[in-house]
């Protein structure tokens, strides 16, 4: 089978699919530039490995691929605007508080961050797979946001009590 399924099918068969929302941060001259990231995946614990999928036009492939180090997010469930922020071609991100880490911009308020440094970027199709190296990960309690048939979600502490790890 070579490409005839249609797109649209595809995309909402994946929102099928709740995913953790994070935001991809870089710098960009003296500013920051990122975008929402709905990829992000554990590959290795040993080395620490990361993979990001990002579209092959993307402005923030390019500078990872000219800057080599990023920085990714785990967004906090109040942190809404701050995903509708990343996740706009055109954004405005004056108003989104960063930390650095190790000298990297991180999003601050969220529940979890990464400083990464690209090891390899493989073509997929219309995206880029970026496989990056962790250097330092850090987290703080509360809860994450979500995202679930194209739209956000939180965790409640019910939804929490039905999983039960064996």
């Amino acid at each position: 089978m070579s490409g005839g399924l249609d797109g649209q099918v595809f995309r909402q068969a994946m929102a099928a699919l709740p995913t953790g929302v994070s935001v991809l941060t870089t710098k960009y001259g003296t500013g920051v530039h990122g975008m929402t990231v709905g990829s992000l995946t554990s590959v290795s614990l040993s080395p620490s490995l990361i993979s990001v999928c990002l579209r092959k036009e993307s402005p923030s492939l390019l500078l990872i691929r000219r800057n080599d180090d990023f920085g990714l997010s785990v967004l906090a469930d109040d942190q809404i605007s701050v995903a509708n922020c990343f996740a706009t071609p055109e954004r405005e991100t004056d108003s989104v508080e960063y930390a650095f880490l190790d000298g990297v911009p991180v999003v601050s308020g969220a529940v979890g961050w990464l400083v990464c440094t690209q090891r390899h970027i493989y073509a997929a199709g219309d995206h880029a797979i970026v496989i990056g190296a962790v250097s330092r990960a850090e987290s703080r309690d509360g809860e994450p946001l979500i995202r679930h048939r194209s739209r956000y979600r939180h965790l409640t502490p019910e939804e929490e009590s039905l999983v039960t790890p064996r």
